[in-house]
């Protein structure tokens, strides 16, 4: 009788020990890569008349990894419009704030086309349009505080890249 309680303990904790390895496998587990570009995005709707019209997320490339990117503040940008139509870039305009209030335009705006997508570049459904907006570096620009406004249809929405969420960490 003791040796059959011994098998069912053993049983039990080879049962619960895999059950633990199999959750921190790291097909379950979040990757680091996605962990770092979910908490660089931020995101806003455009609702008029009680409808969601545009919806806006923006990821702060030096966020995720910022020797990629000595030079330039990058963002990609992924716009959907709720009615799948093709969005008028001319209806939006991306300013960066500095730490005097100042704001800054663009160094330069580039439309993605579908095949130059990546690990990190790669928009979160296939109905958006994505861009890479690239900003020049200063020292008058915080890059611990950065705060980016973008205004459609000159209504401005803050998107702010200031506060970071803790990491991933199993307990």
């Amino acid at each position: 009788m003791k040796n059959v309680f011994i098998l069912l303990c053993l049983f039990a904790c080879t049962f619960l020990c895999s059950s633990c390895t199999i959750y921190l496998n790291r097909d379950f587990a979040p990757q680091t890569l996605e962990e770092k570009k979910i908490q660089a995005t931020r995101s806003f709707q455009v609702i008029k008349d009680n409808q969601v019209q545009t919806m806006f997320f923006a990821t702060l490339l030096n966020d995720i990894e910022k020797s990629f990117y000595p030079n330039l503040m990058y963002f990609f940008v992924e716009i959907t419009d709720a009615n799948h139509e093709k969005i008028n870039l001319a209806r939006f305009s991306f300013l960066l704030q500095d730490k005097k209030g100042q704001k800054h335009t663009p160094h330069y705006i580039k439309e993605f086309s579908k095949d130059e997508f990546d690990e990190i570049i790669s928009p979160l459904n296939r109905w958006s349009q994505c861009y890479l907006i690239a900003f020049e570096k200063s020292s008058q620009i915080d890059e611990k505080n950065v705060r980016l406004q973008v205004l459609v249809d000159d209504e401005p929405y803050n998107l702010d890249f200031s506060f970071h969420i803790l990491p991933f960490s199993i307990i």
